[in-house]
């Protein structure tokens, strides 16, 4: 053999033989002093044409499914304790209840015997039975189970076993990977193990769907002219960039949209699957027409197009083809950025300091308010109603005191700009004099 084996060096030799049908040695030559024997076994004999002749019964394979699995549950059912954990969905696709005695959940192949369901544990026919995969099993009680371990976020694996002549035999398993929180992993259609996807719309407790939910989310900031700002990591580059904001409670998948600069090209690059923006959170957008920098270790999403000086428009396209959000912009100057002041709001703002992945700000220092149309009414028993001009991005406490030599002011509310007049009206029934100031806040 080659190449040379060194001395007193453990190896494992494998090979095919050819068995005859009466041998009982198997002898193997390696030396002239090491002759080892090995006993082996004629195989059953071929039965063509008849009864196998090893012919035995296996145990019945139960019409029992993985389903459905959520990996963090972030909007989904509660428990008992009034948590929102893990949780793993069993489908019983036969006619007949079903005891659940021996049967074992893992998210390990290497132990499948992680945690069995209790005695008298059962499902329904055709029932959608949640297990809450928390590693809590102290807080199991009726029909509500909980695991002895918990499912990892966003990647794991989830193994449904039975013990047979004692030992664990794998029924059916699942492998899910890079699941956004709040979305789930399972069969489409149910009670199969060919078709598995990622659902946009978890079901606990019920038949799966592949319904996506409606998606609201705005093109929140852009900078066109970006001089010396944030660098793009991929082109080590001062590239374009604009942002996406999710105004939701709930993630939004955005795998499948698309984004475009041309109205005329709504299809222009398609959002690949995996690029959720999370609740009330923020997606970067580079503009720097290096669709190929989309990595998935990298959060930032990268376009086929840039984005125009001297002004144009971005959309958000949905997969029919609507669109979902649009901006239209003019001239952009250097290294300030333009977008919604508020966060998704209408109205837009130039912004010296951009906020890429964070909330929008404004930093412009507030002007005085001016007050205006004081007057008093009958109405109510007696009103005082004064207005002030405001500007956006800029919220106004109005404060008031009754005895002009005290030092403290009472706040009657903070009211947030709108760029137009506020109006305030206050009952002043029984009240001799009142002063009021309105103060600029950022």
């Amino acid at each position: 053999l080659a190449p040379t084996i060194p001395t007193q060096t453990v190896c494992q030799l494998s090979f095919w033989y050819l068995p005859g049908t009466n041998g009982a040695n198997l002898n193997l030559r390696m030396t002239s002093s090491f002759f080892p024997k090995a006993a082996v076994r004629p195989p059953a004999p071929a039965t063509p044409g008849t009864t196998n002749s090893v012919a035995g019964l296996l145990a019945v394979f139960p019409p029992l499914w993985l389903n459905e699995a959520q990996p963090e549950n972030t909007a989904g059912p509660l428990d008992a304790a009034g948590d929102r954990d893990p949780w793993i969905e069993l489908y019983n696709a036969g006619p007949t209840n079903l005891s659940l005695e021996g049967f074992l959940l893992s998210d390990n192949y290497t132990n499948l015997a992680r945690w069995a369901f209790p005695a008298g544990a059962f499902i329904e026919p055709g029932q959608f039975l949640v297990v809450f995969a928390d590693g809590e099993t102290n807080e199991t009680a009726g029909s509500e189970y909980h695991t002895g371990f918990r499912l990892n976020p966003g990647s794991g694996s989830v193994a449904l076993s039975r013990l047979l002549e004692g030992a664990p035999q794998l029924l059916d398993y699942l492998n899910y990977e890079g699941i956004p929180a709040g979305l789930a992993y399972g069969s489409l259609p149910d009670g199969q193990p060919f078709y598995r996807q990622l659902l946009h719309t978890p079901t606990p407790g019920a038949a799966n769907s592949d319904a996506r939910p409606p998606v609201t989310v705005f093109i929140n900031e852009w900078m066109a002219v970006n001089n010396s700002g944030l660098i793009d990591l991929c082109t080590s580059a001062f590239e374009d960039w604009f942002e996406l904001y999710n105004p939701s409670d709930a993630p939004a998948d955005l795998g499948g949209l698309y984004l475009t600069d041309d109205l005329a090209n709504r299809f222009q690059f398609e959002i690949p699957q995996g690029y959720v923006a999370p609740p009330h959170g923020f997606l970067l957008v580079w503009a720097d027409n290096q669709a190929s920098c989309n990595r998935t270790n990298d959060a930032d999403l990268h376009v086929n197009f840039r984005l125009g000086a001297g002004g144009e428009s971005i959309a958000l396209i949905g997969r029919d083809g609507s669109p979902i959000d649009l901006v239209s912009f003019g001239m952009q100057a250097a290294d300030v950025s333009q977008g919604r002041y508020p966060d998704g709001s209408a109205s837009v703002s130039s912004m010296s300091t951009p906020t890429p992945r964070q909330p929008n700000t404004l930093s412009v220092a507030p002007e005085e308010p001016v007050l205006g149309g004081a007057g008093f009414s009958d109405q109510g028993g007696g009103q005082f109603t004064f207005s002030f001009t405001t500007q956006t991005g800029v919220s106004y406490r109005v404060e008031y005191k009754e005895d002009f030599a005290a030092e403290q002011w009472t706040v009657e509310g903070t009211y947030p700009g709108t760029g137009g007049l506020i109006v305030i009206a206050n009952p002043v029934v029984g009240v001799g004099q009142r002063f009021y100031r309105v103060v600029a806040v950022q």
